[in-house]
């Protein structure tokens, strides 16, 4: 099941979470979420996808300013599906080309 995140890097490809920085949800971060979703529609994939949340509000011993876990359920779930829908709606949608057409 693919997982619909954000890759968020730092310049010095430190995570931001490393760096202190955390709150971030899919279409965020670095990774071209849109053009991911694309190539997993263009592929065939019509399954679920998952929305998984990594941060810390103290929890595991790391109390993340800005921790998504500080906030409620229903909030949370309220903005990554919001999050999820924006990069799903800007979402590639151009048509494969046949590399090589006849070849199987």
């Amino acid at each position: 099941m693919p997982t619909a995140s954000s890759v968020s890097t730092s310049p010095t490809g430190a995570s931001r979470h490393a760096a202190g920085r955390t709150g971030f949800l899919p279409g965020d971060g670095v990774a071209d979420l849109p053009a991911l979703l694309g190539a997993l529609e263009r592929a065939g994939w019509d399954g679920f996808y998952d929305l998984e949340i990594f941060s810390d509000n103290g929890t595991f011993g790391n109390a993340w300013p800005g921790s998504l876990w500080g906030r409620s359920e229903e909030e949370l779930a309220g903005r990554g599906k919001d999050a999820f829908e924006r990069a799903w709606s800007a979402r590639n949608r151009t048509p494969l080309d046949q590399v090589s057409p006849g070849a199987v």
